[in-house]
């Protein structure tokens, strides 16, 4: 498998073009010819039980590009969320996205919003549809852009089609970033399992895949703060602000290694711009307060008795 994905992270460094359908199952741990295959030929029902009813929809004639183009993916979209109305779930390696979409039982959950959108995208990109990805610090959702048409999809929402976003948290990728995405979540699933050398190796290859993606640079970051490197950590939290400067967990984040450095005014600095983009985040109040009473202790004179 590893040598299969260093392929696949090598191709797309030097800006080769790679299959993402074929990429996301390499990352799912495919090795063996059979085994792309059958994959294969599971999302190619998925594709086929969707034509029978795009066929249902269009009979004969197809309507202009751009109306048709919007009306595939939305009839996709529903396709989707009416097959199988229960989505969500923490899955977001493509194989295991399929399995659970193919399940007859209902209440089988499909996957997070990384392996829900990794499907939509393979699956529009089989029906000759080109979507993007866009990427928050705590989501993911596909974009379609045809003529004079933006549509966000959020595919975590039987309403996300054509939903609204704060694009200022939001970053355009080409749908091969989804890679970036599946390692990192596959780093994180490590880290939380506390194999933190794994979780440190699919970070980094998770930044090679996108250098621009702030997330692994975060994640990084705790990995390094966990191992006592909290100049390291820094380094990684700041490159994280630096791409995405609404990115509140990494400023939480550097707070707290600036507080390990007794840099409290940094520290201060840091946990209430966290609480100003994520005003919900008890963590940050608290951190903030706690820092607060720090910065006071260590800056107040010595007593004389």
């Amino acid at each position: 498998m590893k040598r299969l994905e260093e392929t696949v992270v090598k191709q797309v460094e030097m800006g080769r073009e790679v299959d993402l359908e074929y990429g996301l199952l390499v990352i799912s741990g495919l090795t063996r010819d059979e085994q792309f295959a059958e994959y294969e030929e599971k999302i190619g029902a998925v594709q086929q039980n969707f034509q029978r009813k795009l066929a249902r929809r269009w009979p004969t004639a197809q309507p202009n590009r751009e109306s048709s183009q919007i009306a595939r993916t939305r009839l996709l979209f529903d396709y989707l969320w009416l097959s199988k109305p229960k989505r969500c779930n923490d899955s977001y390696l493509l194989t295991h996205v399929v399995d659970a979409q193919l399940d007859s039982n209902l209440q089988v959950t499909v996957g997070s919003c990384v392996g829900l959108t990794s499907l939509f995208t393979v699956l529009a990109c089989r029906e000759g549809l080109e979507l993007t990805v866009m990427v928050s610090d705590s989501h993911i959702m596909n974009r379609l852009s045809v003529d004079n048409s933006v549509i966000n999809i959020d595919n975590t929402d039987p309403l996300g089609f054509n939903c609204l976003i704060d694009t200022d948290r939001f970053r355009e990728f080409p749908a091969i970033g989804l890679l970036a995405c599946v390692i990192n979540s596959r780093g994180y699933a490590k880290e939380k399992a506390g194999q933190l050398e794994a979780a440190m190796e699919d970070y980094n290859l998770a930044i090679r895949l996108n250098p621009e993606y702030a997330k692994p640079y975060n994640n990084r970051g705790s990995i390094k703060f966990k191992q006592i490197d909290y100049l390291g950590a820094i380094q990684d939290y700041e490159l994280a602000i630096g791409l995405d400067p609404c990115f509140a967990d990494a400023y939480y984040n550097r707070g707290l290694a600036r507080a390990k450095l007794q840099d409290f005014q940094g520290a201060r600095a840091d946990l209430h711009r966290a609480v100003e983009l994520d005003p919900d985040n008890e963590d940050a109040i608290q951190g903030r307060e706690i820092i607060k009473r720090l910065s006071k202790a260590v800056t107040a004179p010595d007593q004389v008795y």
